[in-house]
């Protein structure tokens, strides 16, 4: 049987490469119409890419969205990024913020203890506050300075604004320092522009009291606390306090020391007339009470 012939060509081959063929011939035509006729291919060209446009736009969308995301997740990405590395900035000018305001406080307490001079001073030396010991009713403080630094038993403690309390033991490395507001402590005292005396004792966590001062006479609160110089310790005129009111027969002290912020401490030894001899000095040893014995027990 013979094949079916279409124009002139077997319909295999037709079948095969018609399409080819067809968009050959289309192409051709194209060619020749756009030499003789350049603006009609012109204006047929963009018709036809007018009428393509909305499909295009409509298949460019989810790969711009795609670009969105990415876009996106590399944009927040970068602010983590950014968030981390200032955080950690922050983090260490905190740091460095801590680290200024402890050497700020240091050298102002270092400062306000350059203030204390006296011709009657025989040594002194600054030492750090390093622990708190005792409770509610005994207090004393732990400082950085021992006998090798030339600390003896019975020096001054005075902190930048006033006294803060003597030595009472003095190891060689550090020593223990007897706070005002301890049960224990023991300070002649007097009323500046009086001639009022008292003796300074601690009340534990609370203010300090003047002991002894005559209930009949009007004593104003603000007025200023010195030491008085008797009992051999302690020279006169150090800066103790101000009146702050009466608690019953005794005076309550404001006292100049804060010792809720106290860092530093300047130990000072005294080159006072009969020290330990003094019997006004005796006389204070036998009425204070052991500081080495157990605290006394408080109802």
């Amino acid at each position: 049987m013979s094949r079916i012939r279409h124009n002139g060509m077997p319909s295999s081959i037709a079948g095969q490469y018609g399409p080819a063929l067809i968009l050959v011939g289309l192409a051709v035509f194209l060619i020749v119409l756009n030499l003789f006729f350049p603006s009609l291919v012109s204006r047929i060209r963009i018709t036809f890419t007018d009428l393509l446009a909305p499909f295009m736009h409509a298949a460019a969308k989810p790969s711009e969205a795609l670009q969105g995301v990415s876009s996106a997740w590399e944009s927040v990405a970068s602010v983590r990024e950014e968030n981390k590395r200032l955080q950690q900035q922050i983090d260490e000018l905190h740091e460095w913020r801590d680290l200024a305001q402890q050497q700020a406080s240091e050298n102002r307490s270092l400062k306000g203890l350059m203030k204390y001079k006296d011709d009657s001073v025989m040594s002194f030396l600054t030492a750090r506050v390093i622990a708190e010991v005792g409770g509610n009713f005994n207090n004393s403080v732990i400082v950085t300075a021992g006998s090798r630094d030339g600390v003896v038993k019975d020096m001054i403690a005075m902190g930048e604004e006033g006294v803060v309390g003597r030595v009472i033991e003095a190891g060689e490395w550090s020593s223990r320092v007897l706070l005002f507001n301890d049960l224990n402590f023991r300070l002649p005292v007097m009323l500046e522009g009086t001639q009022l005396r008292a003796i300074l004792t601690g009340e534990g966590s609370g203010s300090p009291l003047l002991l002894y001062l005559p209930t009949e006479v009007e004593i104003k609160p603000g007025t200023r606390v010195v030491t008085s110089g008797h009992g051999g310790l302690f020279p006169a005129h150090l800066p103790v306090g101000t009146v702050q009111g009466r608690k019953g027969q005794d005076v309550v002290l404001a006292p100049y020391a804060k010792l809720d912020r106290l860092q530093m401490v300047r130990l000072v030894q005294y080159n006072l007339a009969g020290g330990a001899q003094n019997p006004l000095n005796q006389e204070l040893k036998q009425a204070a009470p052991d500081v080495t014995a157990p605290p006394a027990k408080v109802p």
